[in-house]
């Protein structure tokens, strides 16, 4: 019987892959003092309050809607209105806070990042005696 060849997947392989991004998160990462490590908690907090903004709404706007719909009351459609408007401004400052962490997150992993490079290749000429 012919030996079948196993065919090797390219790319790195989930452990490999793991020891890899700890090895860039320990460098991007310093301490859990840093600014990094703060801006990932805000992250996460900004987060949690998207997913609890929107599950809010959603009971809230079934709630309103439901019953506008099955007693034709004005009063329960302004009240929908008046809830969706106020969640949704919610959500809206949330998703801006978000984007605002998420940049300032990424310079900031850039920027240790950077910093890393070029104290480990630059410092005392070594780029000079590589090339």
């Amino acid at each position: 019987a012919a030996a079948k060849k196993r065919v090797r997947k390219k790319g790195v392989s989930t452990k490999e892959f793991t020891r890899q991004l700890l090895y860039l998160l320990r460098i991007a990462v310093p301490s859990l003092f840093s600014r990094a490590a703060g801006l990932f908690g805000v992250q996460f907090v900004l987060l949690v309050m998207k997913t609890l903004v929107t599950v809010r709404c959603s009971r809230l706007c079934v709630y309103f809607l439901t019953r506008a719909i099955a007693q034709g009351s004005w009063k329960y459609w302004v009240r929908w209105l008046v809830n969706y408007c106020g969640w949704m401004a919610g959500g809206v400052a949330v998703n801006t806070g978000l984007k605002y962490v998420e940049a300032q997150l990424e310079l900031e992993v850039r920027r240790a990042l950077t910093v890393h490079a070029h104290a480990k290749y630059m410092g005392r000429n070594r780029f000079y005696e590589v090339s």
